[in-house]
C-alpha cells in the first residue's frame, strides 16, 4: 500500500471532543481513539462490527467518524489515512460494517461521517480576523466550489478539500455539532443533515466549502432517541478515530 508523510492536523483535538459530547447526548455510547495505525484501526473497526450484531437489542444505530488526512488518489479511491501514514479506502471502511454475515447489523441504520479532504495536500492558509488571527488548514488546493441502511456524509465534495481552523476545529464539525445539538431530538437526520451542507455553504465564504451527504440507503426517516430523563440509556454505538 501506498504512503505518504503527513503534517499535524491541528485542531483536531476539538473536533473530537465536540463529536464525543454530541454523539453523547444523541444517546451513543462512544468509542474513541486517537492516532490509530492501520491494523488497530481495522481490529477496532471489526469489534465495533461484531458489538453492534451480537448485541441487536441494545444498539439500534451505529455511527462511524474519521477524521483524518485525505485524498483521492490517481484510481479514483477516496482515501483516509491511519496515523502509520498509510491509506485506507472509504468504500473498505464502510463495507466493513455491510458485511452481509453480520445479520443483526444488517437492517440497523449505518452513518459515516469522513472529516478529510478528497484531494491533494496544500500548505496551511491564514486569515486575519478583527479580534484574532486564526490558522486555518487544509489538506488540499483551493479552488471554488461549483447498501442498504446507510448513510455516508463527507466534510467536502468530491475532489475538494475540508477546511479546519486550529482553534476552533474544522468548519464542519463545528456546524454539525451545532445543528445536531439544536435539531437532534426533534428532526430527523438527513434533515439536519440538508441543514448542515446549507449552512456550510453560507457560512465559510472565505474559503469555499461544501458538504456533502451521499449513498443515502436509509428505507426510512432515523430519529435519535434523545430523552432528557433517560441519559444513561444508550440505543446507538459511535465509533471515533482521529489524529
Amino acid at each position: 500500500m501506498e504512503s505518504k508523510n503527513l503534517d499535524s492536523r491541528r485542531g483536531t483535538a476539538i473536533d473530537r471532543n465536540n463529536l464525543i459530547e454530541v454523539f453523547s447526548y444523541l444517546g451513543a455510547t462512544v468509542r474513541f481513539f486517537d492516532d490509530m495505525v492501520l491494523n488497530d484501526m481495522e481490529e477496532e473497526m471489526k469489534n465495533a462490527a461484531r458489538e453492534v450484531n451480537s448485541e441487536p437489542h441494545k444498539y439500534k444505530w451505529l455511527a462511524v467518524c474519521m477524521l483524518s488526512h485525505g485524498m483521492k488518489n490517481q484510481c479514483g479511491k477516496d482515501l483516509v489515512y491511519t496515523s502509520d501514514c498509510k491509506p485506507l479506502d472509504r468504500k473498505e471502511i464502510i463495507m466493513e460494517f455491510l458485511d452481509n454475515r453480520l445479520h443483526n447489523l444488517k437492517d440497523k441504520p449505518k452513518f459515516f461521517f469522513f472529516i478529510a479532504c478528497r484531494t491533494e495536500e496544500q500548505d496551511l492558509i491564514e486569515e486575519q480576523d478583527d479580534m484574532m488571527v486564526a490558522t486555518i488548514q487544509t489538506d488540499g488546493p483551493i479552488r471554488p466550489v461549483p447498501e442498504v441502511d446507510h448513510l455516508v456524509c463527507s466534510s467536502t465534495v468530491d475532489t475538494y478539500s475540508s477546511f479546519r481552523c486550529t482553534q476552533h476545529g474544522s468548519f464542519y464539525v463545528q456546524i454539525l455539532c451545532d445543528q445536531l445539538m439544536k435539531y437532534g431530538h426533534d428532526q430527523d437526520l438527513v434533515s439536519i443533515m440538508t441543514k448542515v451542507n446549507s449552512k456550510m455553504a453560507e457560512t465559510f465564504k472565505t474559503y469555499p466549502s461544501m458538504s456533502d451527504m451521499s449513498n443515502n440507503t436509509l428505507r426510512s426517516k432515523f430519529f435519535f432517541a434523545v430523552d432528557e430523563n433517560k441519559k444513561k440509556d444508550k440505543s446507538g454505538l459511535c465509533l471515533l478515530t482521529h489524529h
